[in-house]
């Protein structure tokens, strides 16, 4: 289904698809072919708001994708002073580079994300780039041969609006996140009570579409 999607809107922006040879068109368009491509990898996690910023602000986004997303390298926050409360951000911030890296794509279906990573079919360092992406992203590795998944929290305050932004799982965002709830005491109640009301706004729109 994503390499599909993924087909369609590089087709769409008339961009490079010489990575869908025969193999891959006839596995998209052959239900009976289930064998997994060994040069196709994806990840799932899980995508909530935990910013102050309701959902409403920013329109219906519950369906959305993004071709090459950014992956940090490091953490956004170098420092955070515990006295203070200040954040200190990290300048030096850089793009991580996987070798034999074709293209990548990133969807969101409503609470949950996905990523997927083509490679190169003859590159050797597959699998090494997979460790870097088990450990070094908040997402679950996907393998052929999982029957369950505990998928994990893979957002946090700033990349979940910031969509097309992969934060590495250590990163002080997610700390800062929890400390602004705490100091707001540990709910937002503005916030709550918005969505609440915009989720019946939106049971009214579809039954009287404007």
């Amino acid at each position: 289904m994503l390499l599909k999607y993924a087909f369609n809107d590089m087709r769409s922006h008339k961009e490079d698809c010489s990575f869908y040879d025969k193999e891959m068109l006839y596995y998209l368009m052959n239900a009976c072919d289930n064998v997994p491509k060994e040069n196709v990898t994806v990840l799932c996690g899980l995508a909530i708001n935990v910013s102050p910023m309701p959902d409403a602000m920013f329109g219906n986004l519950k369906l959305r994708w993004c071709k090459d997303p950014f992956f940090y390298s490091n953490s956004t926050i170098r420092n955070i002073d515990y006295e203070t409360g200040q954040v200190f951000l990290n300048e030096t911030v850089e793009k991580e580079e996987f070798p034999d890296l074709k293209f990548s794509y990133l969807f969101r279906f409503n609470s949950v994300q996905f990523l997927l990573l083509c490679w190169n079919k003859n590159s050797e360092k597959i699998e090494q780039n997979k460790v870097v992406l088990k450990c070094q992203y908040p997402y679950y590795l996907m393998n052929a041969n999982d029957k369950k998944a505990v998928i994990p929290l893979c957002t946090d305050e700033l990349n979940y609006h910031k969509f097309e932004h992969i934060h590495v799982r250590w990163d002080g965002l997610f700390e800062v996140g929890l400390m602004r709830k705490y100091a707001s005491g540990g709910t937002y109640g503005y916030k709550e009570s918005y969505e609440k009301e915009w989720i019946e706004e939106e049971k009214r729109i579809k039954k009287h579409p404007r």
